[in-house]
């Protein structure tokens, strides 16, 4: 199954306690389960319909620089009712509410496979600016560099990356359709349009 596999390229990123649920799910998945548009988890875009997987992780924990709480969701997307991409948004509390959002695509999932691309964007205020922005980043820049990653891109490469308006199609479904990204991000008050 090709979520099982993208499970096992990032379960290295988590905790091991936090895995074993996810395990259980992915090990289980069908990748021709269908769209669950009717309960607000999915949001189509031309030519795909994304969907975040039922399950996801949250994992809180201390900013080693501020000691602000950092809340970590780390969770699968899938295109038309199969694996697409992985993700993980780190919702910090500097200086306003931000995330830093990193993507994981892979063609295959496969273990063995040296095909995994990692995209990042930081989710946030920008002075002068009333809403937040996304602007790119170095992909999982934060993280050691495991095969789990990939190729880390950078801003200049993912500028000019066939699969840039995918990322950015997944970035706009996880700030829409995660909850506790959108109302970090957004406020639990936000009313966003999903079309």
């Amino acid at each position: 199954m090709a979520l099982s596999r993208a499970f096992a390229a990032i379960a290295p990123c988590l905790d091991a306690d936090s895995t074993k649920s996810l395990d259980e799910f992915y090990r289980n998945d069908s990748t021709d389960m269908g769209c669950c548009a009717t309960d607000g988890t999915a949001s189509s875009f031309p030519h795909m319909t994304l969907e975040i997987a039922p399950e996801r992780q949250v994992k809180d924990f201390a900013c080693p620089d501020c000691g602000e709480p950092i809340h970590r969701v780390t969770g699968f997307v899938r295109r038309d009712g199969g694996a697409h991409a992985a993700y993980f948004a780190s919702c910090y509390h500097h200086g306003g509410h931000e995330a830093w959002i990193d993507v994981i695509f892979s063609p295959t999932w496969a273990d063995g496979v040296d095909d995994r691309e990692t995209f990042g964007c930081r989710v946030g205020p920008i002075e002068g600016e009333p809403d937040p922005a996304a602007s790119l980043v170095t992909g999982a820049s934060v993280f050691s560099d495991s095969a789990a990653f990939g190729r880390k891109l950078t801003r200049e490469q993912a500028l000019s990356h066939p699969q840039l308006s995918e990322f950015w199609a997944v970035v706009d479904h996880v700030l829409t359709h995660d909850p506790l990204v959108r109302d970090h991000v957004y406020g639990s008050d936000a009313i966003l349009s999903t079309d």
